[in-house]
C-alpha cells in the first residue's frame, strides 16, 4: 500500500496487482496525513520503551494510530488518564505522566513547534533544547564569568535568581493566546487551523479532573499549595511531566529573555527553565535590574521566589543548575552529590531475588547518568565514593569501567547475549535427519 503526502491511497503504481481498493476514507484531502501520526509514533516511542502504556499501545500500534488521526482530523479527541505521583529527587515535586497515546499527541505537535521555537529563541536558553541543558548552561555561566571578568583580572558579580511555584503560576488562557499568535506568525502548512486547535484542546485540558494517583495521598501532605494542580487554582498550571508543557513554559520566558538582554543590557543573561543568572560589571546596576525584573514577571502572573536569591562577587563562587562555578573549578553542588547518593542507597534496597535483567538495566541507566554528569566536575573522589557504594550483591553482575567512570553489565547477563545463548542452546536440540536417497 502506498500513501502520498496528503494521506491518500494511491492506485497508479506497480505494487497494486491492478486490483481496486476502497479509497474514500482517504479521499477527503485531509491537512494532516496519517504519516504525520506515524512519524510522531516513533519519535515518541524513542526514549520511552517497556512502559505499560507503551506496550499496550504497540501491541496494536496500526489500528491505534490510525484511530488517533481520525479523532484529530474530526477534532473529537480529548486526553485521556494522566498518572500523577510524587518525587522527592531533586526536591518534593508533583509529576503528571501522560497516557502514551496522548504522548503520541504531544510529539505530533513539538515536530512542528520544536522549529519554530529555536528561531526565536535567545542562544542562552538552555533547558529542552537539543545540545543544552544543565552542564551546558553551567559551562556557559563559567564562560560568561571570565569572558566579563577579563579572564578573572576584573571585578563582576554574579546574581542567580529563581521563580516562585512557576509552572504552577501559568496562565493557561493567557499561554494559548500566546501560542495562537506563535502559529499565525511563524507557521504557514495547510494543518495550521487542526494543530492550533489540538495545541489548544492539551493545554486546556485539566489532568487534575481525570487522573489515576500513583502516590498515596499522605505523599501530597507538604507539598506547597502553589506547586500543585491540584491546589493551584482555576485555569492555571501546566503539567510536570509532560513534553509540551516543558516547550511552552521555556516559551512563556522568552519576552522576558528578550527584554533583560535589550532592555536591561546586563553584561551576560542565561536561563534554565525558570533558575536564571546575571552577570555585571557594576555590583550597584546589577542590583537596580531587580525591582524592574520583579515587575515584569508580575506582567505575566509570575513572582521571584522571596528567599532564593544569590548576588556575589564572582570570587565567592556561584551555584546554577546543580554545580558550583569557581575560578577555573568546577564542583558539584552538596544538593547533587546528597541525590545520587540517595538514589543508589534506594536502588540498593530495591535488588530483586532472584535477578531481574531489566531492574539491572535500569540500574546501570540511573547510575550512569549521575556518572556522566560528575566526570565533567572536579569529583574524582566522589565517584569512587559513590560506586563504592554499590551492594556488593551486584558486583556477580557489573563491573566499573574506565576510571570509575561507568558501571557496565557482565556480557554473560546482558539480555542479548542470553537470547544468543537460548537460540543456540535450541538449536542444538533439533535433530536433523539424514537425507533419503530418491
Amino acid at each position: 500500500m502506498i500513501i502520498n503526502s496528503n494521506g491518500n491511497l494511491n492506485n497508479n503504481n506497480r505494487y497494486n496487482s491492478n486490483r481496486t481498493r476502497a479509497v474514500a476514507e482517504f479521499d477527503n484531502n485531509t491537512p494532516l496525513s496519517r504519516e504525520d501520526v506515524w512519524l510522531a509514533y516513533y519519535d515518541c516511542r524513542k526514549n520511552i520503551r517497556n512502559t505499560e502504556s507503551q506496550l499496550e499501545f504497540e501491541v496494536n500500534y496500526e489500528f491505534e494510530c490510525l484511530n488517533l488521526w481520525r479523532e484529530i482530523i474530526s477534532r473529537t479527541y480529548r486526553p485521556g488518564e494522566s498518572t500523577a505521583f510524587i518525587v522527592e529527587i531533586p526536591c518534593k515535586r508533583e509529576v503528571f505522566a501522560a497516557s502514551f497515546r496522548d504522548r503520541v499527541v504531544q510529539h505530533l505537535i513539538s515536530l512542528r513547534l520544536v522549529p519554530i521555537l529555536e528561531s526565536v529563541f535567545i542562544s542562552n536558553s538552555f533547558n529542552n533544547r537539543v545540545g543544552k541543558g544543565t552542564l551546558f548552561g553551567a559551562k556557559t555561566l563559567a564562560a560568561d564569568i571570565k569572558r566579563v571578568s577579563n579572564n578573572y583580572t576584573e571585578d563582576c558579580y554574579v546574581a542567580v535568581l529563581d521563580h516562585s511555584g512557576f509552572f504552577m503560576s501559568i496562565h493557561k488562557p493567557t499561554l494559548c493566546d500566546l501560542v495562537d499568535e506563535l502559529w499565525d506568525e511563524h507557521y504557514h502548512e495547510p494543518d495550521k487551523d487542526l494543530i492550533k486547535w489540538l495545541t489548544r484542546t492539551v493545554l486546556e485540558d485539566c489532568p487534575e479532573k481525570h487522573c489515576r494517583r500513583n502516590s498515596s495521598q499522605s505523599r501530597w501532605e507538604g507539598l506547597s499549595p502553589n506547586k500543585s494542580l491540584f491546589t493551584c487554582g482555576e485555569d492555571k498550571g501546566l503539567p510536570i511531566g509532560n513534553n509540551l508543557s516543558q516547550l511552552l513554559a521555556n516559551y512563556i520566558l522568552n519576552d522576558f529573555d528578550h527584554y533583560v538582554l535589550d532592555e536591561l543590557c546586563p553584561d551576560a543573561y542565561g536561563r534554565y527553565v525558570d533558575d536564571f543568572y546575571v552577570v555585571c560589571r557594576d555590583k550597584g546596576r546589577l542590583l537596580a535590574m531587580v525591582p524592574k525584573i520583579r515587575e515584569k514577571l508580575a506582567s505575566r502572573g509570575l513572582i521571584l521566589h522571596p528567599r532564593k536569591f544569590y548576588c556575589q562577587h564572582y570570587s565567592k563562587g556561584v551555584k546554577f543548575v546543580g554545580s558550583v562555578i569557581k575560578k577555573d573549578r568546577f564542583y558539584l553542588s552538596n544538593r547533587t552529590v546528597n541525590n545520587a547518593f540517595h538514589t543508589l542507597r534506594s536502588l540498593n534496597e530495591e535488588i530483586p531475588e532472584p535477578m531481574d535483567l531489566l531492574w539491572l538495566e535500569n540500574f546501570q541507566g540511573r547510575i550512569n547518568a549521575y556518572l556522566g554528569f560528575m566526570r565533567h566536575h572536579d569529583a574524582y573522589n566522589i565517584r569512587q565514593r559513590f560506586l563504592e557504594e554499590i551492594d556488593e550483591r551486584l558486583h556477580e553482575y557489573l563491573y566499573i569501567g574506565g576510571d570509575y567512570e561507568r558501571v557496565v553489565i557482565r556480557k554473560k547477563y546482558r539480555r542479548r547475549e542470553l537470547m544468543r545463548g537460548i537460540i543456540a542452546s535450541k538449536k542444538k536440540l533439533v535433530k536433523i535427519e539424514p537425507r533419503k536417497p530418491l
